[in-house]
């Protein structure tokens, strides 16, 4: 008991105001904490010309995976293609914002209509 009155005031201290340039002991926590959080993932499919995805659907996947790693929108987990679609899963830190973002590039390279999409939750992985 008489240990824990000294660290409680040391972890109250160090919740407190800080030196200018230097980070508060509740930000470091919430960024560790959030870093620690499972990210969401973001599966776009997209309906190929064809039964089978061809050369031409094949550069529009690497054309949409090349805009989403410029625009910084999350990291590219996997791609495939098959049964009529190709498809590229995106690891994001906040669906709301990254699928919006996602359906601007889309709607820039017309496929925006062929397009749907899925939230892959981290139990599910």
């Amino acid at each position: 008991m008489r240990l824990a009155v000294p660290l409680l005031l040391l972890a109250f201290s160090a919740c407190g105001p800080s030196e200018p340039g230097v980070q508060p002991a509740t930000e470091i926590i919430r960024e560790v904490g959030g870093a620690m959080r499972p990210k969401m993932r973001v599966q776009v499919s997209i309906k190929a010309g064809a039964e089978e995805p061809g050369a031409e659907d094949l550069e529009l996947r690497r054309r949409l995976e090349e805009q989403i790693e410029q625009e910084n929108i999350g990291r590219l987990v996997s791609s495939g293609a098959g049964a009529g679609q190709f498809d590229v899963t995106v690891e994001v830190e906040n669906t709301a914002e990254a699928i919006p973002r996602i359906q601007a590039i889309l709607r820039s390279m017309n496929l925006e209509r062929r397009a749907s999409f899925r939230v892959i939750p981290a139990e599910e992985r």
